[in-house]
């Protein structure tokens, strides 16, 4: 970690770098209790004859389920990412490797909970990145340490003024919740409680954008040690998330514009730097990214299930107004730092005040992914509000100049407090989706020992995203994205556990999708009220506690 940090945290004392590391402990121990509950009310028992199992998830149980099912399909022998959602042909794509090489290092048995285990590391781990990279980009922009410590806080912490709406009884104002409940990207604190690989993309960003920064600054470095060190975090985002890495490029390369432009027309004179130096770090940093871009782009234009994936993967920006609810806090602040840095010409601070520009931008871009493209804003919006707020206090412009601070501090906390309490409760009072039946997961079970990786399972949407996180097998339905062709599937499925369904239409689903199992539990009997035991072309190869496994043994 050192290697990539910029002098403006190596040369700060030992007693700072301590206060760092102690901070993000206490983030990792804040973010980590909800889990321990669970796993402790996993191990109490408190239901004899009904055994829980923790998922390992406290909240987007679906999506966790599929990043350790990804992290199974590794285990296999995957180096490409082949979703074990779909039973239709897909080609691969050098996707989710973070998942898919944790997967290299678990094996048999237990390798659910060894990857719970991994997953929940490679947070940890994260969550120290993601807290040193915080901290020296606010660096960047402020020289005190109580105001960098505060921006740290926020950024790690803080949310919007959502809270309030939900207190008042509109948390489904124009028709979705606020953001600080549901958005990773537009805050952070959701990554930090349970999406690792969103974290370490934002690490690596923030760093890709101080090494990038500190090339106005001065200093003698060559072009071939910032190009190589910038260019290996770049590409780091991009193999965690490749939009992310897309909208790095997008802020590099439009502030370097504006300089270019600014020292062009003569607006910063005698500014020092050398643009062309600076140009040739670009060039060199952006290369392998944008080659990785650019494969991503081709992969999703000429993959058929690639472009179905991409057509179900509807991520949109809900109404404006929650945009500003959760960012309007920190504008005038934010304001006062945008003026600050045009009045002193501040080159640096020119890119916080693009990027803010460029949030509803990104927001709103014509694209399925566009709440997704904020990425890192809300770091930015605060670094800009931490220049106000030096502002006031440097003038003098509020008497009492430590108030805002305080103010700020206690209007923007309660949505992760409610986000924590909310995680504690959940995992106290065992139930689905968090936990999982234990005669489920003994079905499951019996299917990873039986199975080949190829093997494919008929199952309910509920059953079928939660199997292959226990099992390296592909099933029909289970994951809203990934699942293509999940509306007409869903339909598919339900008839075939319905009475009024023929034979001859079960059979044809079964080899059109070459289904060796069928699975049968609880959700499959709520679909209708047939029973496969009746079927001779299904023999039970597993029955135990209201759950069967039945084999397709019709040739195939």
């Amino acid at each position: 970690m050192t290697g990539i940090m910029s002098t403006e945290i190596r040369n700060q004392s030992v007693k700072e770098s301590r206060w760092i590391w102690l901070f993000s402990l206490l983030v990792i121990i804040v973010t980590s209790i909800p889990y321990l509950v669970g796993f402790s009310f996993e191990n109490l028992n408190l239901h004899p004859g009904n055994k829980w199992i923790f998922s390992g998830f406290i909240f987007g149980v679906e999506d966790g389920n599929s990043y350790i099912a990804k992290a199974l399909r590794g285990s296999t022998g995957d180096w490409l990412f082949h979703t074990p959602y779909t039973a239709f042909p897909q080609r691969g794509l050098l996707a989710f490797l973070p998942y898919i090489l944790m997967g290299k290092f678990v094996s048999p048995p237990g390798q659910h909970e060894q990857l719970i285990a991994l997953l929940h590391i490679f947070r940890a781990v994260s969550i120290v990145l993601v807290v040193f990279a915080t901290y020296e980009f606010i660096s960047i922009f402020t020289t005190s340490i109580s105001y960098r410590r505060l921006g740290l806080f926020w950024a790690i912490f803080g949310g919007g003024l959502g809270w309030l709406v939900v207190m008042t009884g509109n948390g489904g104002l124009f028709g979705s919740m606020p953001l600080e409940f549901y958005s990773p990207e537009t805050f952070g604190f959701l990554s930090i409680y349970g999406i690792p690989h969103l974290i370490i993309a934002r690490a690596c960003m923030l760093w890709s954008i101080v090494r990038y920064i500190n090339l106005y600054g001065g200093s003698e470095t060559t072009i071939t040690k910032e190009g190589l060190i910038i260019g290996a975090l770049w590409l780091a985002v991009a193999f965690a998330q490749p939009l992310t890495a897309g909208v790095l490029g997008i802020l590099i390369g439009g502030h370097f514009i504006i300089i270019f432009i600014c020292i062009k027309f003569n607006w910063l004179k005698n500014s020092g730097v050398d643009i062309g130096k600076i140009l040739a770090v670009i060039l060199m940093a952006g290369f392998l990214p944008a080659i990785f871009i650019l494969y991503n782009i081709w992969s999703f234009s000429s993959d058929p299930f690639l472009k179905q994936w991409t057509s179900q993967n509807i991520i949109s920006s809900p109404h404006p107004l929650h945009y500003l609810i959760a960012y309007g806090l920190l504008l005038p602040f934010a304001w006062m730092g945008g003026k600050d840095v045009y009045d002193n010409k501040n080159i640096k601070g020119f890119l916080l005040v693009y990027w803010v520009i460029l949030i509803p931008f990104l927001a709103y871009a014509p694209t399925n992914l566009q709440r997704r493209l904020p990425e890192g804003s809300w770091v930015a919006l605060i670094a800009l509000s931490i220049v106000g707020l030096n502002t006031v206090q440097r003038e003098k412009t509020v008497r009492f100049s430590k108030w805002p601070s305080w103010i700020l501090t206690a209007l923007l906390l309660p949505g992760s407090i409610i986000l924590i309490i909310g995680g504690i409760s959940a995992a106290s009072n065992p139930g689905i989706p968090l936990f999982r039946p234990e005669g489920e997961i003994l079905a499951f079970e019996y299917i990873r020992e039986h199975s080949r990786p190829n093997d494919v399972v008929l199952a309910s949407y509920e059953t079928g995203n939660v199997l292959p996180a226990w099992a390296p097998v592909y099933v029909v339905i289970g994951h809203g994205p990934e699942s293509i062709h999940l509306q007409q599937l869903s339909v598919q499925v339900d008839n075939f556990f319905k009475q009024v369904t023929i034979n001859t239409d079960r059979i044809q689903l079964l080899e059109d999708l070459k289904i060796r199992y069928v699975f049968w539990g609880p959700f499959e009997r709520s679909l209708g009220d047939w029973n496969p035991a009746e079927a001779k072309y299904l023999l039970a190869v597993y029955e135990n506690d209201g759950y069967s496994v039945y084999e397709y043994i019709k040739s195939r």
